[in-house]
């Protein structure tokens, strides 16, 4: 891609039902950037090798490298040949942003090589972009990001991609929602890391300290092999309101527009998209008191926090405390939503793409 055609992206992994990516990079393919979007190692590794001194490879997610097979060896030889990979085309002028979504990968089965993989993209990376400013302490017990290469670019709200807000009245009686009732949702995969299993505890707790009208709106995919113990979970004496599936776009707006509080009872939470979701849709978001959560959004309105170290109880008594219909909250996650929009993200991006480009343009002057 030389004699001056745009510099090509090559974005890793890039996964269609993940809007952030999309979002992330409006900036750069408007500015004329080739955006290549690839979804399996094997794609990856021939799309960097094919002109690594015109190519910023974006790396996100590394579940795909060694996280998708059960054997070991087969895991190891994975590893070895993306680093493998990096290290050629970086030598022969592959640029790297790599994004640091989680500290390690949920649910990690060969934690080892996925350490291994870290600390090789930790080393490799020419920025390593950062959604939480917390995230070098969190993950310092894992691995180490060498400072001079940190650029902190906060995920932002997914204003305009889901539609617009939808009445809350509209919303509840949708879904059969008294106007007395407080509605508690979760939305996204339901997963046990998630916490969506003490959620379930809690709210029963919940409905006897409310005294009643507490009602669980659970929305999202659930694998096969854990339906089961998800309905044994089930509370007998909460409502629930549940749709196990992918949620389309265009139903989003109707489950947040009817929710009084978003819960979010995750277990070591860095990043959280669902967060910045319900922030869009103006709904209050109840978190574990992490001390990176505390120090980024202890003081939002919108937010409030729990005790992560009384994971059933504290939640249970957090939803029980909970305001029906919280004006007050509402408008400040409307506020905070419009004040870091989508392109205000890709444009802060662009900027970090540009910067590592002239890094590689200026290097290459110097010799």
């Amino acid at each position: 891609m030389s004699g001056g055609a745009p510099t090509r992206i090559v974005i890793f992994p890039a996964w269609q039902d993940n809007p952030y990516l999309n979002l992330l990079h409006l900036a750069t393919g408007g500015a004329g950037y080739w955006l290549d979007r690839v979804k399996t190692m094997e794609d990856a590794l021939a799309a960097i090798a094919e002109d690594p001194a015109d190519t910023i490879l974006h790396m996100n997610w590394t579940s795909p490298i060694c996280q998708e097979t059960p054997d070991p060896l087969e895991a190891r030889e994975r590893v070895d040949a993306f680093v493998g990979g990096l290290e050629r085309a970086t030598e022969a002028g592959l640029r790297i942003i790599w994004t640091v979504h989680n500290a390690m990968p949920h649910d990690a089965i060969h934690r080892d090589l996925e350490l291994e993989l870290h600390e090789a993209l930790a080393r490799l990376a020419h920025a390593i972009h950062v959604i939480n400013p917390a995230t070098p302490e969190v993950v310092a017990e894992h691995y180490a990001l060498p400072a001079d290469r940190i650029r902190c670019i906060p995920h932002s709200s997914y204003q305009g991609v889901y539609g617009s807000p939808i009445p809350r009245d509209r919303a509840r009686a949708r879904f059969g929602l008294a106007p007395d009732e407080l509605a508690v949702l979760f939305l996204g995969q339901l997963r046990p890391y998630k916490g969506v299993l003490d959620l379930l505890e809690a709210a029963s707790e919940a409905q006897r300290m409310r005294g009643g009208r507490v009602v669980l709106m659970l929305a999202g995919k659930v694998r096969a092999d854990e339906v089961a113990a998800l309905d044994a979970a089930m509370p007998l004496d909460v409502r629930v309101i549940r749709s196990f599936r992918f949620v389309p776009d265009g139903e989003t707006a109707w489950w947040f527009g009817a929710a009084d509080l978003v819960a979010l009872p995750y277990r070591n939470i860095l990043n959280s998209g669902s967060m910045l979701l319900a922030q869009t849709f103006g709904a209050p978001v109840l978190l574990p008191d992490e001390p990176h959560v505390v120090s980024h959004h202890g003081d939002e309105t919108w937010v409030r926090l729990y005790d992560r170290t009384r994971p059933v109880e504290a939640l249970a008594e957090a939803i029980a405390a909970a305001p029906i219909d919280d004006e007050q909250a509402r408008e400040a996650a409307f506020d905070a939503a419009r004040a870091w929009s989508p392109y205000r993200m890709s444009r802060a991006f662009l900027a970090l793409v540009r910067e590592v480009q002239a890094g590689r343009e200026e290097r290459v002057s110097a010799a």
